[in-house]
């Protein structure tokens, strides 16, 4: 299918060639595509796919509670922004265009992406997502009135985040914890009286 390549097409576009002089004049505007050789062309083209991963990916990161949501976007999303620091690198350092969805002139810049990758990896967004995780709790048990269903979904969020509480740490848990035993204790005591 790729004629002999074993690592497939990204080893091949993102192998940095000091022959062709569209590598060499860093970031520029290309109105005669003809003239640019393909793989630059279609590095160009990935570099917008990218973003767009990225802004859907972050909206995601930001705003779900769904533990399995959280986790693959975020396993997904990572790698991409290298791809996409691979690709600014590959066609000069820093790349410019306009984001259709909101209709703004963007310069990427291979720094911006290690910084919203270390952003990304830090804490701050699975502190935001246990604070959804808990939020959707609330949500959930507003709607019932039996203590015995109270419990059982109490049971079942934290079940969803059993499989995922070796990648977050104590400290971000012991909130979502806290918050369950608050709940239980709330909900048995009302219970017995």
């Amino acid at each position: 299918m790729f004629e002999g390549t074993k690592m497939g097409l990204l080893k091949k576009l993102f192998t940095i060639r000091g022959s062709g002089d569209a590598h060499k004049d860093g970031n520029q505007s290309v109105d005669n595509y003809s003239s640019v050789p393909y793989d630059y062309q279609f590095v160009i083209q990935t570099i917008q796919v990218y973003w767009t991963q990225y802004l859907d990916s972050l909206f995601l990161l930001r705003f779900t509670h769904n533990c399995e949501n959280y986790f693959s976007r975020k396993d997904f999303v990572i790698p991409r922004l290298r791809m996409l620091k691979r690709a600014i690198e590959h066609v000069g350092g820093a790349y410019s265009f306009t984001d259709s969805t909101i209709n703004v002139q963007i310069v990427i810049y291979p720094a911006d992406i290690d910084k919203i990758i270390q952003k990304i990896e830090s804490p701050v967004y699975d502190e935001g997502f246990i604070k959804n995780h808990c939020d959707s709790l609330d949500y959930k048990l507003s709607f019932l009135t039996a203590a015995k269903d109270k419990l059982t979904i109490i049971a079942r969020w934290r079940h969803w985040l059993y499989p995922y509480e070796k990648r977050l740490s104590a400290e971000i848990l012991k909130p979502f914890n806290q918050h369950c035993l608050e709940l239980e204790e709330q909900i048995e005591s009302t219970s017995d009286s």
